[in-house]
């Protein structure tokens, strides 16, 4: 029965994964896509003001700031849900110059 449930699983109901990292400096969100632009959101506002642990959970049901269309329209595809990641890595000021 297990297997069977695991059969019936498609594509659409896997939640892409989105990794990102906290700018301390600027105090927001860093996500990065792939050519090379980055989305910066400060950590005070929308779905990362009430964040808890690394991660927060998005999707259409709960996305009462409309951010999955404006991270969909940034990273050129369409996301019902996404789960973002912060990575052990954080940027400082002195970090960016650096670079």
């Amino acid at each position: 029965m297990v297997q069977e449930t695991l059969n019936l699983q498609t594509d659409a109901d896997i939640v892409p994964t989105i990794s990102a990292y906290e700018d301390r400096d600027k105090a927001c969100i860093v996500i990065s896509n792939d050519e090379g632009e980055v989305l910066e959101i400060p950590k005070i506002w929308g779905p990362f003001k009430s964040m808890m642990g690394n991660h927060v959970y998005i999707s259409q049901d709960n996305d009462s700031y409309e951010f999955l269309s404006i991270l969909n329209s940034f990273l050129g595809h369409e996301n019902l849900a996404v789960r973002i990641i912060l990575g052990e890595n954080y940027q400082t000021q002195d970090q960016r110059r650096a670079a």
